[in-house]
């Protein structure tokens, strides 16, 4: 008995110096119950966030701002999250600011209606107010590598990016990268095949006009 208390006492002492080693060094552990794994988030990691009015998409760490990455030429791009999407949160107000991230990104005392995301394996389909049925977009993280992907829906749409390296994806409805004469409507989530609770999001601040959002997606 006396060896197991003992043992027991040294597993929590290891603990202690392990989390506080990773907050020296800035890191914030993510502990997954009942998985063995810790995925550990990178200093700084802030959300994706998606913008409506213009249906933009940015990412990033501030001063070290990690870029989104070409998978197909205005089609496809994903962003190098370290993170698994465990919120997807529409915002109370609509700004944002800049490339970087803003200071109620992360903040979930601002969220106007926050989706939990239980599972790796989930969706997010992006609307207009002219395409109310069928998605001109959409969001998905692969569960191995976390990447966050947009991908095209819209054939006769675009996305188009901004900054070298690339700092936002915007998508625009033809193939000019300044028509950005549309309303964003809604998002649909879906984890793991099954309608999230709840399972859409308009785009709508507490206050101010329709189609006007932002909407982020965060540890």
């Amino acid at each position: 008995m006396a060896k197991l208390v003992e043992g027991r006492k040294a597993g929590v002492r290891n603990l202690v110096l392990m989390l506080a080693r990773s907050l020296a060094l800035g890191y914030l552990p993510i502990m997954v119950i009942g998985n063995p794994i810790a995925v550990a988030q990178r200093p700084g990691d802030t959300p994706v966030v998606l913008i409506g009015g213009s249906l933009e998409f940015k990412g990033g760490r501030g001063a070290h701002n990690d870029a989104w990455q070409q998978v197909v030429l205005n089609q496809e791009y994903y962003y190098p999250a370290s993170y698994r999407v465990g919120v997807i949160a529409l915002k109370q107000k609509p700004t944002s600011t800049g490339n970087g991230p803003d200071r109620d990104d992360a903040d979930s005392r601002t969220d106007k209606t926050p989706v939990p995301i239980s599972n790796p394996n989930w969706r997010a389909d992006l609307f207009t107010v002219a395409s109310p049925n069928r998605p001109v977009a959409h969001l998905m993280a692969d569960p191995v590598t976390l990447q966050i992907h947009i991908i095209l829906d819209d054939t006769n749409g675009k996305l188009c990016t901004v900054g070298n390296p690339i700092e936002r994806v915007t998508y625009v409805p033809s193939k000019d990268c300044n028509d950005k004469l549309f309303n964003f409507s809604k998002i649909n989530i879906t984890v793991n095949g099954v309608a999230a609770t709840p399972g859409s999001l308009p785009c709508q601040a507490a206050t101010g006009p329709n189609y006007k959002c932002k909407i982020v997606l965060r540890p």
